[in-house]
Formats: structure tokens, sequence, C-alpha cells
């Protein structure tokens, strides 16, 4: 199945949606928080930061700037005005810079202050100006719900078309079982001077008489290739044939070949026939020969984890009384 059917299936596209809509609401969640998280800034007519306001009384804040003066001087600057369940750090570090000292004192008195809002100096004492320009952040945690939503699509959609190899896989094994059955009855029925459209029609009602729990998904198939034959009025082995394509199955390739040049060619075909069925039965030998060997393969894992308990459970007497 390709990704476009995958996609296609209801139940799979309302995974995808699902998916979608969680990280886009952890996003909105995620942004307004941030956004709660970092107070707000009061600007002038030209746009110009002149001073910070208090988003909310109940949590910490915070506000980065770059500041410079007049003079050409630079300081990054970091406010952050605690809730009221926190303390403020008050200590004082004195530096040989006057620019950066200034800075210090206006960010102490504002976080002590913890005023709704606060208006940013615009001048320091020595007449130099000020600029607070807002330092932007790099924040790259948006790309956690772009990037992991289709990560998580991509591997559901592996997954699910994993799982639809897996059972075409077992469809197809089922096939390959029950084709040594169904090659057998027809040359039992060319015996009995049938022709080959009539066998297979014949065997196609003994099926449609089981109860559709007992039949097997090649069974079920036969029975709507020949309810859909007669709707379309086509010849069943024609049909067959394009079952038989669309499987990709080899073995019932080659066996659809054979009833072709019969119904196209009109060639005896029970020899070929007896040949086929002696080779599938065979095949079908094989196939339950590497089913034994794969359960033995996971009965491996099992067996070992036992022997090892049971060698803990001998021992540990012994070791315990040491």
């Amino acid at each position: 199945m390709c990704v476009i059917n995958i996609i296609q299936n209801k139940k799979m596209r309302n995974r995808i949606v699902l998916i979608i809509l969680v990280f886009t609401f952890l996003a909105a969640v995620n942004s307004f928080k941030s956004e709660s998280n970092n107070g707000g800034y009061i600007k002038n007519n030209k746009g110009d930061v002149i001073g910070i306001y208090l988003r909310d009384y109940d949590l910490s804040q915070e506000y980065d700037f770059i500041v410079k003066s007049s003079k050409g001087e630079t300081k990054e600057a970091n406010i952050y005005i605690s809730n009221a369940n926190e303390k403020t750090d008050s200590e004082v570090v004195v530096k040989d810079d006057f620019f950066s000292n200034e800075i210090d004192n206006i960010i102490r008195e504002i976080k002590t202050n913890k005023a709704k809002k606060n208006m940013l100096p615009l001048e320091l004492s020595d007449g130099s100006k000020l600029n607070w320009q807002v330092k932007v952040k790099k924040d790259y945690s948006w790309l956690v719900y772009i990037i992991l939503p289709i990560v998580l699509i991509v591997m559901l959609i592996k997954n699910e078309k994993g799982r639809e190899v897996k059972i075409n896989k077992e469809i197809n094994v089922s096939i390959l079982i029950e084709l040594p059955r169904f090659s057998n009855q027809i040359v039992l029925l060319l015996n009995s001077s049938l022709i080959l459209n009539d066998c297979i029609l014949k065997i196609i009602e003994g099926y449609k008489e089981n109860d559709e729990d007992e039949r097997t998904v090649f069974q079920n198939d036969l029975i709507e290739i020949d309810n859909y034959s007669k709707i379309v009025n086509r010849s069943i082995v024609h049909l067959l044939n394009e079952y038989a394509a669309r499987k990709h199955i080899r073995e019932l390739s080659r066996l659809m070949t054979v009833m072709i040049e019969n119904i196209e060619k009109g060639s005896d075909i029970r020899e070929k026939m007896e040949r086929e069925s002696n080779y599938l039965w065979d095949n079908r030998k094989t196939i339950a020969r590497e089913k034994g060997q794969f359960i033995e393969t996971k009965m491996t894992a099992p067996l070992g984890l036992l022997l090892i308990m049971l060698v803990v459970v001998s021992m540990a007497p012994a070791i315990l009384n040491m």
C-alpha cells in the first residue's frame, strides 16, 4: 500500500489530524506561557522603548535589553523581577566602570520597586543619553513542535505500511497453502470430463456451502470473483488471471497461465495441471517446514530464559548457605 493510500485511510487520517492538533495546542500553550513570562514594554511614538510594565504580579518576569549611550558605550541589561514569594537579590557589586555601575543601579532600583510601571531613564547623571533596545532572543523551541509531529507522522505511516505488508504477506501465504488443494480439485474434476470453467464454478459452489467463518481468504476471494463475473458477464478464468496479477504470487500466476492457454488455445491441460499440483504440494511442504523452523527460533529465547531461571533456583539454596 502506497503512502497516499495509507493517508486516505480514515483511521490513519484521524490519527495524523490528532497529532497535528495536539502539537498545535502545545505550541500555543508554550507561546502563551513564554509571552506571560516576559514583561510588556512601553514605547513612545517613534517606537523606542521608554519603560516596562508587569503583566502579572504573581509571575516572575524578565526583560532583556542592550543599552547604548551617546558616548558609544554598550551593555547588556537583564531585568528579572521576581514574584512575591521569591527573594530579591540585594547584593551590590561596585565596578570601576561608571556606565556599568549606573545601569546596574537602574536595574537594582527597578527590581526593588516592583511597581506596575517603570519608566527607563533616558539620560545618565553625566549627561550622556541612553537608548534601550530590546534584545532579541534566539528561540528554537518552536522547531520541536514542527519536527516532532513530522517524525511521529512518518513513524506512524511507516508502521502502518509495515503492518499492511505483514498482513499481505500472511494472506499470500494462506493462498499458497490453499492452492494445492484447489489445483488438485481441478485435476480430479477434469478427469471426470468437466471443462475447466465448469470445474472452477463447481469448486466455488462447494466453497459457498461452507460457513463464512470457516472459509479461507482465497475461498472468499473466489466467491467474490464468481459474483462479479455474473454481474459483468466475463469468464471466471480471465478474472482469476487478473486476480493473480494483482496478488503478485508467482505460483498462482503459473497456474493461471496454464488455464489461460486452455481457454485461448484449447490445449489439453491435465498433464500440466497435475505437474503444477505436484509442484504446489511440494511448495506447501516447504512453507510448513519454514513455519516450523520459525516457531523453533521464537521458542529459543523463552527456553533459554527458563534454563537460566532453573539454574538460579537450583543454586540459590547452596549460595545462601555459604
